[in-house]
């Protein structure tokens, strides 16, 4: 699950990008919107292929491969049509400004029913964590619901609402921030911490 939790912010990728590369005067401004919609989609049929190959060790393991098959057929589809749109027409699929994309129907579909998925199977799978007698295993299972709800609130915000409110895009991207510490610590809970719950 390291290798999924490293890639649930996949979509925020493209704008951290250009954050650095303008802190570093490496450009001046955006990238190729091209580009941009690449960094921000094309790996996320691994990272649901990995997630729901980890996720189904604890839930619905006799459906296994169906679920897995499933988004990897759903994530492989979208890639294959957004490399088509980026080769006719990028703008299809969105408008880049700088360090944010305002998606078209289709994509924001695409996008929110992944967010929902991550944190629908994350939310049951810390309630399966909580139904067990193990502190530790209880505390990640804490972790993983907040991070969680955390995840699907913000990205509803993100893709919905940047546009109306751009001050929200820096409140947004920061509690994310938050969101992907508590994933961290649903599936590698430091010892300190570990230590903590269990003296509760």
């Amino acid at each position: 699950m390291g290798l999924a939790w490293m890639g649930v912010y996949q979509p925020w990728w493209p704008s951290t990008l250009v954050f650095l590369l303008n802190a570093f005067n490496i450009v001046d401004g955006g990238i190729d919107p091209r580009i941009y919609i690449l960094v921000g989609n094309m790996l996320l049929p691994l990272l649901f292929i990995t997630w729901f190959m980890g996720a189904t060790e604890m839930l619905f393991r006799k459906k296994r491969w169906l679920i897995v098959g499933i988004y990897a057929a759903i994530t492989i589809l979208m890639d294959i049509i957004i490399i088509y749109f980026i080769i006719v027409d990028y703008t299809f699929l969105a408008e880049i400004s700088v360090v944010n994309a305002d998606y078209n129907l289709l994509m924001m579909i695409y996008l929110l029913f992944l967010a929902g998925s991550i944190s629908g199977t994350g939310i049951l799978m810390g309630r399966e964590s909580l139904l067990g007698e193990d502190p530790k295993l209880k505390a990640k299972g804490r972790f993983l619901i907040s991070a969680s709800v955390f995840y699907v609130f913000l990205a509803l915000l993100d893709l919905g609402l940047v546009d109306s409110i751009p001050a929200i895009l820096f409140i947004t991207r920061s509690i994310m921030m938050v969101s992907s510490i508590l994933f961290y610590f649903g599936f590698f809970l430091p010892k300190p911490l570990e230590k903590a719950f269990i003296k509760q």
